[in-house]
C-alpha cells in the first residue's frame, strides 16, 4: 500500500518500440519527472536502477522520497536520451496513496500506554487507611499530569473506552484497597477495554475531523469491503452491499485526480 508522505520504491517499464521488447542497459540514460495531483512536473531526486536485465527485461526502479510521495495521485514518467535509443519509451507509473491516519492513531494509543506504564508502584506494605489514600492520590496525580492528551484521546474514542475509563476512576475513588498487583490490574483492564470495544460501520462518510472509531472504520471498510473503480468514479460499499462513499476521478493529460470521498 502506498502511504502519502512515505518513501516508496516504484517499478516502471522501458520499452523498445522498434524491436517490440523491454529495453535493457539504459538506466543511466533515463531522465524521470513526477507530478503530484494537479501540480507541475518536477525532477525525481533519486537515481534509476535496473531490476533484472536477464529475467525482467525493461523493468527499472526508482525510490520516491517523502516529499515526492506527498500527494493523493502521483504520476512518474520520463524519457531515454541518446541517438542509439530512438524509439525507446518510458511507460508512466500511476500511484494512488492512502492517508497516514492509521499510523497517527497507533502512535496516540502508544502514548496512552506509556502514561499507564509511568504510574508509580504501590508500596509493598500498605498498613493503614492513610497508606491506601496516599497510593490512590499518587495514581490520580500521575494520570492528571497528562490530562490534556488523555482527554483528547478519550474525546476521539467510542463510548466503550469512555465508559471503561469512567469505571476505572470510580474504582479508585471508592476506596478499594490496592495491593502490589494493582498497577498490573489497571493496565490489563484498560487494554482489555480497548481490545473488546466493537466498532460499527458509520452511517455515512465522516467529515474532515472524524472521531477515532469513525476514522478507523473508514480505513477498515476501504481495505475489507467491496470497492469498485471506473474511469470517472470510485466507490466504497458497506458490509450489506450498499454504496457508502464515492469520489470523482478525472484524467487530464495523464494526471489522475481523485476528489474528496463523500
Amino acid at each position: 500500500m502506498a502511504i502519502r508522505g512515505k518513501p516508496l520504491k516504484v517499478n516502471f517499464l522501458v520499452w523498445d518500440t522498434e524491436n517490440n521488447c523491454g529495453k535493457t542497459g539504459v538506466a543511466s540514460s533515463i531522465t524521470l519527472r513526477y507530478v503530484k495531483d494537479s501540480g507541475p512536473p518536477s525532477p525525481v531526486s533519486n537515481t534509476v536502477s535496473e531490476v533484472d536485465p536477464v529475467n525482467m527485461k525493461g523493468i527499472y526502479r526508482v525510490t520516491l522520497d517523502a516529499n515526492e510521495m506527498d500527494g493523493d495521485f502521483i504520476c512518474v514518467s520520463g524519457v531515454v536520451s541518446g541517438a542509439q535509443n530512438t524509439g525507446v519509451v518510458v511507460y508512466p507509473a500511476f500511484i494512488q496513496t492512502e492517508s497516514n491516519m492509521l499510523n497517527d492513531i497507533l502512535a496516540r494509543i502508544g502514548e496512552m500506554g506509556s502514561k499507564i506504564d509511568a504510574i508509580p508502584p504501590i508500596p509493598d506494605n500498605i498498613a493503614s487507611t492513610g497508606d491506601i489514600d496516599n497510593a490512590k492520590q499518587a495514581i490520580i496525580e500521575a494520570i492528571t499530569q497528562s490530562e490534556d492528551r488523555v482527554t483528547a484521546a478519550i474525546n476521539q474514542s467510542g463510548n466503550g473506552i469512555t465508559t471503561a475509563i469512567a469505571d476505572l476512576q470510580g474504582t479508585i475513588n471508592s476506596g478499594v484497597k490496592l495491593n502490589q498487583g494493582g498497577v498490573a490490574d489497571v493496565k490489563t483492564g484498560a487494554l482489555a477495554a480497548l481490545r473488546d470495544h466493537v466498532l460499527t460501520e458509520p452511517a455515512s462518510m465522516p467529515g474532515q475531523a472524524p472521531k477515532l472509531d469513525e476514522a478507523i472504520m473508514v480505513l477498515y471498510m476501504a481495505l475489507r469491503n467491496k470497492t469498485d473503480n471506473s474511469s470517472t468514479l470510485m466507490r466504497i460499499f458497506r458490509n450489506n452491499g450498499q454504496s457508502f462513499a464515492s469520489a470523482d476521478l478525472t484524467d487530464d493529460a495523464g494526471v489522475f485526480t481523485k476528489d474528496v470521498l463523500s
